[in-house]
């Protein structure tokens, strides 16, 4: 996929999100490219984002700007070759489940069919190289982790897939929270 290309499917995939999902400068997306990735820089409000704030890196050269948890989403694209989105959220439904060590799951033929579980993975420091290990290692082959005391991260193959997933994802943690 061209950088170009990535960029306007990361502006479009925040637009369709509420606020929740970024809360002030939380959470970040990438996408796939060719020879790297694009992501959300750190410390931006996601939903002011503008195509030149976001930014273009390679897997072994990884740009300075970008978000604080891009070894997080170059573990998983070099573990999963199927994955090419990456979503990840400080929306408070999730986050609820996060400091309960709770996972989602799937108690309802939706989520059975369309999600399943959706694990808890270790607690790392954000931003380190333990905790990309820990999403890595707890994401297997699921469609999302719950980060231990810190959020939730989702994988699709593309934008519309993972939309389907988070709000599939929220459904099964407003399950829990009721």
């Amino acid at each position: 996929m061209k950088v170009s290309t990535a960029k306007l499917l990361i502006l479009n995939l925040i637009n369709k999100l509420d606020r929740q999902f970024f809360p002030a400068t939380d959470g970040n997306v990438s996408i796939r490219t060719k020879e790297g990735l694009v992501i959300t820089p750190k410390g931006w409000n996601k939903l002011k984002l503008r195509f030149n704030d976001l930014i273009y890196t390679q897997f072994d050269n990884i740009n300075p700007n970008t978000s604080s948890e891009v070894l997080m989403h170059i573990q998983i694209y070099k573990k999963r070759e199927n994955i090419n989105v990456i979503l990840h959220t400080h929306h408070p439904s999730f986050l609820k489940l996060a400091y309960k060590h709770r996972p989602i799951e799937p108690v309802i033929d939706e989520l059975k069919l369309f999600l399943g579980k959706i694990p808890v993975s270790e607690y790392a420091p954000p931003g380190s190289m333990e905790l990309a290990i820990n999403v890595e290692k707890a994401l297997k082959n699921f469609k999302g982790v719950i980060m231990k005391k810190h959020g939730a991260v989702f994988v699709a193959r593309n934008t519309k897939e993972i939309l389907y997933t988070i709000k599939r994802a929220l459904t099964g943690a407003e399950i829990y929270e009721s």
